[in-house]
């Protein structure tokens, strides 16, 4: 049987299998990136704030099956509504070179949907249970021949709310409950001619509860009603040997429905609260298309096309006579040339429009020494650029927290230099190497609460993985130590954390039992930013996170069952501290509770498939 070996791209920097989301138990992306090393997540306030160095979630790259997940990503999204049941691998890339519309300049994550074997149909079903008294059920149908592929499943997702203490009725991460219908279908029209149709669809509903308001009897909730919806398409067609057309094209829309609750625990009687103070609801309609024409030679490949995107307000359709809308226009190319075994030279540029700021030029590059050997030496460079967040350029004071909008801002301009050396073998992969992320034009707020294009900042990371797979032993550690300076044009202040990450699975000879491990070990997270004109000091501190499963498969493949623990330390609630600094010290502004993990559960999960 063995342990499952992924393909990888000789670029990824990790990849994160189905084995090891079964063995973490995870049910969602906001789980997958709480996990994944690189990524720095915890939650306040029921909100993941994900980073990687000074790089906030706005600004790194997911994509799925090559197309934007989250377009932009300068619109909230909870995170939570993102099933990962139907993914087979997730890649993380370094410095890539690529022709991702934006936000693709030091970290792309990549998602892989599962594939549907050819000539064959099955189905599976599946049921995790844990000891929070956690339910997720999942059914999944799959055909496929030599001219049509389809995939659907439905599932449905229940965890439950975390507190910090028991007598707390205030919810530190509010229960969820999630509903996914996803679809797959691919049409071979003819042997170079391909149709490729998905969707994916969900629901999300959960509850923030408040406490007790002092001496009284009342509380106020807020409900959410997280709705998403996605619809993909791709036509590719092959002109010749060597040329490739391919069309494809994302629709997607969402919406956050929030709605306060005032209720009265003495006699369960609530209304719906409307004051000026609530969060508000908010949906976005976005589209993306691009056309592509690749080539693949012996020694030169190269693409070209061209994308549009859009983004507009579906909640408020204009403010202050503003359309809450933007979208953008690129043209790209890029080519890769190989001299024999001596070196390989990437490169290409893009050139984008955006309707709000402009036009800008995006080139990337990469230089690689000795491709075909063991050994191999290689040097990245990337432009990218990424935009405002959607309510600094729209949303009045009244709707941003007192901070007035700006809609001339320019987008944050992204920099970063990759330098790895790369070890490849039969069954090893080492590598090494130092990653400069310089980030310019970031929105900064004034003392008058407006919002100018004036902060500078700069992260190094210094990264070594090593990556050993046979058929009974597949682990992966890595270690990385972040340098991070976020106010780089007013202090020279520099921020290092160290993290440590190894994943294993262990095939046990000779039987069925699959055994799997994660453990990921981070440092204090320390960075600085600045606001009125004033330097901040935001502190984290570090966190372990140490989870294991064992599985047997019985009946050739079609039963298996997982036993599994998650957060075996039970490392759940850290401190974030915010310090004001001044000429003589520093002055304490605010010691939150952040979760870094839920509670240490236990948990069950049986899988059944019929081939």
């Amino acid at each position: 049987m063995g342990v499952k070996t992924m393909a990888q791209d000789s670029s990824a920097f990790f990849t994160f299998t189905s084995e090891d989301i079964e063995t973490n138990n995870i049910q969602n992306l906001e789980g997958v990136l709480r996990l994944l090393p690189s990524l720095h997540q915890y939650t306040i306030d029921d909100r993941a704030i994900t980073s990687f160095g000074m790089l906030s979630l706005q600004n790194i790259a997911i994509l799925k099956d090559g197309l934007p997940l989250m377009m932009d990503q300068n619109t909230y999204y909870d995170l939570r509504s993102i099933p990962i049941w139907d993914l087979e691998k997730i890649e993380v890339l370094l410095a890539p070179i690529s022709n991702t519309i934006k936000n693709s300049s030091a970290i792309i994550i990549k998602l892989f949907s599962k594939s549907t074997n050819p000539i064959a149909s099955e189905s599976a079903i599946y049921i995790i249970n844990n000891s929070a008294s956690d339910l997720h059920a999942n059914l999944q149908f799959g055909f496929s021949n030599l001219v049509h592929t389809a995939k659907i499943g439905i599932n449905r997702s229940f965890t439950q709310a975390l507190y910090k203490d028991v007598e707390d009725r205030g919810t530190s991460i509010s229960a969820a409950e999630r509903y996914d219908l996803n679809f797959r279908y691919k049409f071979q029209i003819l042997r170079s001619l391909s149709l490729t149709i998905s969707s994916d669809n969900s629901l999300l509903r959960s509850k923030d509860k408040g406490e007790i308001i002092e001496g009284t009897t009342r509380v106020r909730d807020v409900n959410q009603d997280f709705n998403r919806h996605i619809l993909r398409g791709s036509i590719e067609t092959a002109l010749s040997k060597n040329h490739m057309l391919t069309l494809n094209g994302l629709i997607h829309r969402y919406k956050n429905g929030l709605s306060t609750w005032d209720k009265d625990l003495s006699n369960s009687e609530q209304q719906q609260y409307y004051g000026k103070d609530i969060p508000y609801s908010v949906g976005y309609d976005q589209g993306y298309m691009q056309l592509i024409l690749t080539s693949k030679n012996r020694t030169l490949n190269y693409s070209a096309g061209v994308e549009l995107s859009n983004t507009k307000d579906n909640q408020f359709s204009n403010i202050n006579a503003i359309a809450t809308e933007y979208a953008d226009y690129s043209a790209f190319g890029m080519f890769e040339y190989q001299f024999r075994n001596t070196f390989k030279l990437q490169g290409g540029a893009k050139l984008l429009t955006n309707s709000l700021s402009g036009s800008y030029l995006l080139p990337h590059g990469r230089l690689t020494l000795a491709p075909n050997n063991e050994l191999q030496l290689e040097a990245t460079y990337q432009k990218s650029l990424s935009y405002a967040r959607f309510e600094e350029l729209f949303y009045t004071s009244d709707l941003n927290n007192g901070i007035q909008n700006n809609i001339l801002l320019s987008p944050i301009d992204l920099n970063s230099f990759n330098f790895r050396v790369l070890i490849e073998k039969k069954h090893l992969r080492i590598q090494s190497g130092l990653l400069y992320v310089n980030k310019n034009r970031i929105p900064q707020v004034s003392n008058l609460n407006t919002l100018t294009n004036t902060g500078k900042s700069i992260s190094t990371t210094t990264y070594a993985s090593l990556a050993y797979k046979t058929d009974w032993i597949n682990i992966r550690p890595t270690v990385m130590l972040h340098g991070i300076n976020g106010t780089r044009d007013t202090t020279s202040l520099t921020f290092f954390y160290p993290e440590l990450n190894i994943y294993g699975h262990i095939q046990i000879p000779n039987t069925s039992l699959l055994i799997g491990s994660t453990a990921r070990f981070l440092g204090k997270n320390s960075s600085t930013y600045l606001k009125h004109n004033k330097i901040f000091l935001k502190q984290v501190d570090g966190h372990r996170h140490i989870s294991v499963s064992i599985k047997n498969t019985f009946k050739n493949d079609k039963l298996s069952v997982l036993f599994g623990t998650t957060n075996l330390l039970n490392t759940n609630f850290i401190s974030e501290k915010t310090f004001r600094l001044t000429n003589t010290g520093q002055e304490l502004i605010s010691d939150l509770d952040a979760v870094a993990s839920r509670n240490r559960a236990f948990f069950f999960k049986i899988n059944y498939r019929i081939k």
